[in-house]
């Protein structure tokens, strides 16, 4: 594992200068709202008094805030601020690509996690294929060029897992909390985890989280009172409805005029029971896996570099192709689609001004590859048995 940690970091490094030195402004797009959340809470400012974002972003680059749609929020909870401190301590320019690098290894921090979620402690060279799918996917790519922060989702996540299944419970709610920074990824695996921990009384998991998410309110309350109605002002004005999103809802909305698909996460409650009881069956990462390529087109809300939660998926799948648990020509079908899927995407983002609904099909896509390799597992283990 330390290998795969040097190796992240090196990579890390290269993605960082090399990015930074071919645009020094690349990965910097929504991360400004970021830093300039942290950088104002260092300071003794409100990061979510919107006057004073204004200012800050409009003084750190006047003519790109002039030009773009002015200012960029963050509407993330206080524990993400926090989160972002050392980051708010340095000059914008400088931490572009410091957060290139923190982007790149918490992504391969997420990978490596998962491989070990599904290797357990068997050695194995399909480690390879799993950066090269992870770090070559274009969604990743694109999510590195705009500096977001849904990596930490994604290591909330794996780290999740991997902490419950060791019965570090209150740890692990401590990783839960991460997944709450955006909660319209992660809305549909919450609640599952919420009912589970009630059905197996694993009241430590609440204990970590609630613990630790009031530690971070109460640091907000003493350093700025009046956050909650500011915070509070600013998710009211967040603009729902005039931003086009990635989701299915979103695109019947816009192509064909038709609203109510944009709630239809409610159908995700046909499969709440039979997923809390593949918990038991398969674990925690397949249902991680089938809940979020599920979740993740159905939401309100959500963006196509959100989707890099789907990567632990990918990972799984590399895992049953690489210790031969399912057939050859799945093993060839899952490559070839992989390549096709990912062909697919370098063209839409090629594409100057497509909209973000166009990228909807992604977690879809990769659901039916998912459970095709699955079903043929779960064939394979049957015979063998």
């Amino acid at each position: 594992m330390k290998k795969d940690i040097f190796f992240i970091i090196a990579l890390g490094i290269i993605l960082s200068i090399g990015i930074s030195f071919y645009n020094p402004w690349k990965g910097g797009g929504d991360f400004l709202a970021y830093w300039s959340a942290a950088h104002l809470f260092v300071h003794g400012g409100n990061p979510y008094n919107q006057a004073e974002m204004s200012s800050l972003q409009y003084q750190i680059d006047p003519e790109r805030f002039s030009l773009s749609t002015g200012l960029i929020n963050a509407w993330n909870p206080p524990w993400l601020i926090l989160i972002l401190l050392p980051i708010g301590l340095i000059p914008y320019a400088i931490a572009i690509p410091i957060w290139i690098f923190c982007n790149t290894f918490l992504i391969g921090m997420a990978l490596i996690i998962t491989w070990k979620l599904c290797i357990g402690d068997q050695k194995s060279r399909g480690i390879l294929f799993v950066y090269l799918a992870g770090f070559l996917f274009v969604e990743t790519l694109s999510y590195l060029a705009i500096g977001q922060i849904t990596s930490l989702v994604l290591l909330g996540i794996v780290l999740f897992i991997w902490l419950l299944e060791r019965d570090l419970d209150i740890l692990a709610g401590i990783a839960l909390l991460l997944t709450t920074i955006k909660p319209h990824i992660s809305y549909f695996f919450f609640l599952l985890v919420f009912i589970w921990i009630i059905q197996n009384h694993r009241w430590k998991v609440f204990v970590g989280f609630c613990l630790t998410a009031l530690i971070s309110l109460v640091i907000f309350w003493i350093l700025i009172p009046s956050w909650v109605k500011d915070y509070a002002l600013l998710v009211s004005s967040l603009p729902y409805n005039s931003v086009y999103t990635s989701t299915l809802g979103n695109f019947i909305s816009e192509k064909f005029n038709i609203s109510i698909f944009n709630f239809s996460a409610v159908l995700l409650i046909f499969i709440v029971k039979p997923l809390l009881k593949l918990i038991t069956k398969d674990g925690w990462l397949t249902t991680t896996n089938l809940a979020l390529l599920s979740s993740i087109p159905l939401s309100p809300f959500g963006f196509n570099f959100d989707q890099i939660v789907i990567l632990p998926a990918i990972v799984q799948i590399i895992s049953w192709s690489s210790a031969h648990l399912v057939p050859r020509k799945s093993t060839i079908f899952v490559i070839i689609s992989f390549i096709f899927f990912d062909l697919i995407l370098l063209i839409m983002t090629s594409i100057n001004g497509l909209e973000h609904y166009w990228f909807f099909w992604i977690p879809i896509a990769l659901l039916g590859i998912y459970l095709t390799v699955w079903k043929k597992r779960n064939a394979s283990r049957k015979f063998t048995n």
